[in-house]
C-alpha cells in the first residue's frame, strides 16, 4: 500500500529516493514484518481479522513525532542562511513555489500530528523466528502476556494502492538533526536533477506532493536510540484520502477508550494486492515470555484453527527467551 501509484512519476521518485533504498534492502532479504503487542490485543486482531491503526497520540512513542517534526523544522529553517538550499531549489523549478509549500505545510502539520493513525511493525529477522526480539518483549510485555504476529510483508510493499484503502506503508528513519539536514540537501539535489520533468507537472500537484513528502518526513523520523526497532508503519490520515475500507470504531485499550481505524484482513485482489487473506499473510505467532504462555498458545492455535488456517499448531511458537 504505497502512498502513490504513479511509479514512473519523476517527482514522486525524487521525493521518495530513500524509501526506495529501504524497499530494495528489505525485499532482498525476504520481506517479513512483525507486530509486538499485548496478548489481548493480538487475539482481538486475529479473531476479528483486522489490523488496528491507532492514533499516534495514544501510542507509547508519541513524543517521537515531536522529534521528527522539530528536526525537520530546523533543517527547513528558511531564515538560516546555510539552510536555504532546499527552498532555492523549489523556486528554481518554479518561481514562488517555496512560499506556496511553506503555507501549505504549516497549515497541514497540526492536523497530521493530531489525527494520524498508524499500525506499527518491525522488520523481522530469520534468527528471531523462534524467540522474537528481547528489547521488544521488554517494551511491550506485561503480566497478562505479549505476542508477536509475524506477517508476509509483500502486500504492504506493493506498488498497487487503490483509493478505497486510503492507507499507505511508510518506513521509519532514525536520524539526528544533522542527518535530517543532509537528507533535505539530497532531496534538493534530486528535485533539481528532475527539474525539467517536474516543470511539466501541474503546479497544484507539485505543491501537494512536496508538502505530503515533508509531512511524512515529520512523521517518520525517530530518535537514533530506537534504531534497532527497524520500524515501518501503515499510516492513515483523512487529509491524504478517506478511502472506503477502513472502519473507525471505539475500542478500550489498556483501559483507555479511543478511536481505532480497523483495516480488514481480506481479499484485496480487485485493488491490485495479492496474498492478503489471513492464512496467506500470517507467517507465525510468537508467544512472549509469560507465566501464562501455554494458555495463550492454546488460545491462538484455536483462533487460527477457527479461521481455517492449516497446520495452526505449527504456526504458533512459545518463545523461551529469558526475561527478567
Amino acid at each position: 500500500m504505497e502512498m502513490h501509484d504513479e511509479i514512473a512519476d519523476p517527482l514522486w521518485m525524487a521525493l521518495n529516493f530513500n524509501t526506495f533504498e529501504r524497499l530494495n534492502k528489505i525485499q532482498k532479504h525476504g520481506a517479513r514484518f512483525v507486530h509486538y503487542t499485548s496478548a489481548e490485543n493480538a487475539y482481538k486482531m486475529i479473531a476479528g481479522e483486522q489490523v488496528w491503526l491507532r492514533n499516534l497520540q495514544s501510542m507509547n512513542d508519541f513524543m517521537e513525532v515531536r522529534h521528527g517534526a522539530d528536526n525537520l523544522a530546523k533543517a527547513l529553517n528558511k531564515e538560516d542562511g546555510s539552510k536555504k538550499e532546499f527552498w532555492a531549489a523549489l523556486d528554481q523549478i518554479r518561481a514562488g513555489l517555496s512560499e506556496r509549500i511553506i503555507e501549505k505545510f504549516n497549515k497541514c502539520l497540526p492536523m497530521v500530528q493530531q489525527s494520524t493513525f498508524a499500525f506499527c511493525m518491525s522488520e523481522h529477522r530469520i534468527e528471531e523466528d523462534e524467540i522474537g526480539r528481547l528489547s521488544m518483549w521488554r517494551a511491550y510485555g506485561n503480566k497478562s502476556g505479549s505476542v508477536a504476529i509475524v506477517v508476509d510483508g509483500s502486500p504492504f510493499l506493493s506498488s498497487s494502492q487503490g483509493e478505497e484503502i486510503g492507507a499507505f506503508t511508510l518506513p521509519i528513519d532514525y536520524l539526528d538533526a544533522t542527518e535530517v539536514e543532509n537528507v533535505i540537501s539530497k532531496l534538493a539535489s534530486k528535485l533539481i536533477e528532475n527539474s525539467d520533468a517536474i516543470r511539466d507537472v501541474p503546479e497544484d500537484k507539485v505543491v501537494w506532493q512536496i508538502t505530503v513528502s515533508l509531512l511524512m518526513r515529520a512523521l517518520s523520523n525517530k530518535h537514533p536510540g530506537f534504531k534497532e526497532e527497524l520500524e515501518w508503519r501503515i499510516v492513515y490520515n483523512e487529509l491524504f484520502g478517506k478511502g472506503k475500507i477502513l472502519k473507525q470504531e471505539v475500542e478500550s485499550i489498556n483501559g483507555v477508550p479511543q478511536l481505532v481505524n480497523k483495516l480488514p484482513v481480506a481479499d484485496y485482489a480487485n485493488y491490485g494486492l495479492q496474498g492478503t487473506l489471513l492464512h496467506q499473510i500470517v507467517d507465525r505467532i510468537i508467544i512472549g515470555p509469560s507465566d501464562q504462555a501455554w494458555l495463550i498458545y492454546d488460545a491462538f492455535v484455536r483462533a487460527l484453527q477457527e479461521k481455517k488456517v492449516e497446520n495452526a499448531a505449527d504456526k504458533v511458537i512459545v518463545s523461551d527467551i529469558p526475561l527478567r
